[in-house]
């Protein structure tokens, strides 16, 4: 789906009709990229996802193309990844700049409310903007993010941590895992 008023504001179609380019400038100046995968409906809710810390936008293209069906799909290369600019000032690298980027990233694209898909830094991300930001974040997806025992303060160098965690049942269950007596590793 393509609108002319795209390439004013810095989205370029890409690679057929449903895949478009997103540049935009972050608070400090950098030029940024985004992917957006646009939704055959202008009213469908928006998936945002965020990559790890040594990934970047790629990793989600199966995923955003498929979603996109009934999604509009964003997905950023934060800045010094992918094709995103590369920040001078190393201090830069850390995720409450990568916030603001994100921040900046929705409202040039009109995105008031997104449902995140967070994989590691990224769900990491996803948690602290849902806590700082609640109307801006319907749900969250994690993947491969921080276990609870770290993000509540436990030593990080703890090799296992104090209780067992619930987690889904299935022929590769670990040993250390609880019991769960809902779907999907709900307990």
């Amino acid at each position: 789906m393509y609108h002319p008023a795209w390439e004013a504001s810095g989205l370029n179609t890409m690679r057929g009709p449903r895949l478009a380019e997103y540049w935009f400038d972050s608070h400090d100046g950098l030029r940024l990229y985004s992917r957006v995968y646009a939704s055959a409906a202008a009213d469908a809710p928006v998936v945002l996802c965020l990559h790890g810390l040594m990934r970047n936008s790629r990793d989600f293209g199966e995923l955003a193309a498929h979603l996109a069906a009934r999604h509009r799909v964003i997905v950023p290369d934060m800045r010094g990844r992918g094709l995103s600019a590369r920040d001078p000032n190393f201090n830069n690298y850390q995720i409450p700049v990568y916030l603001q980027d994100v921040v900046t990233l929705l409202a040039g694209l009109g995105a008031a409310r997104v449902t995140i898909i967070g994989t590691s830094m990224g769900g990491l991300m996803a948690m602290l903007l849902a806590a700082t930001q609640p109307k801006l974040v319907s749900r969250i997806v994690l993947t491969t993010s921080a276990p609870r025992w770290i993000l509540a303060g436990s030593s990080a160098s703890a090799a296992t941590p104090a209780e067992p965690l619930p987690c889904a049942a299935g022929p590769r269950r670990p040993r250390r895992c609880a019991p769960t007596t809902e779907p999907h590793g709900r307990t």
